[in-house]
């Protein structure tokens, strides 16, 4: 029997699969980082009031960088942190002004406002950008996969009767 090569045409991406290595290994270190920081502060996190005493310098004119907040542990101690500025074109806070504070008993520093945007929104935010690192990643590496295994000897080759069953692993002799 007459064997032909029949060239094989990926609907892949062309992607190289070490590209969905990295891409898996950015959204896990992401994934970490996010969960570490974020999600202490958001599920573990010990609740009570803080004070805004002053600001960061700003790059721009006329514009204030992020607040600097000022609060008390459950211990006594005087903790101060850069608060997340959720909104960059107005300035929501003033000195003195109070907010709900959450931070990790454990580690005081770690403390963020207690509202929507400067908390959850941050951790979802980081949560759906590993997720879609991961998934991105994975699809690559799927691809490549199909891709080097289309490649391979065997599956590029077929009887040279076209009429006839394609798989070599079928061929009668």
């Amino acid at each position: 029997m007459e064997w032909r090569v029949v060239r094989s045409h990926s609907s892949g991406t062309g992607v190289p699969g070490w590209i969905g290595y990295v891409l898996v290994l950015l959204g896990l270190a992401l994934l970490v980082q996010v969960s570490r920081i974020n999600g202490r502060i958001a599920l573990f996190g010990r609740s009570t009031h803080g004070t805004v005493v002053s600001f960061e310098p700003s790059r721009r004119v006329g514009r204030t960088g992020p607040p600097l907040l000022e609060f008390r542990t459950s211990k006594g101690d005087r903790i101060v942190f850069r608060a997340f500025a959720p909104d960059r074109r107005r300035d929501p806070y003033a000195i003195g002004d109070v907010f709900p504070v959450r931070y990790v008993e454990s580690n005081p520093s770690l403390a963020e406002i207690d509202t929507w945007p400067s908390l959850w929104r941050a951790l979802l935010a980081g949560l759906l950008l590993s997720a879609g690192l991961i998934g991105g990643g994975t699809l690559i590496l799927r691809r490549a996969r199909r891709r080097a295994k289309a490649a391979s000897p065997s599956a590029r080759l077929t009887p040279a009767d076209p009429g006839r069953d394609n798989h070599p692993d079928r061929v009668r002799r």
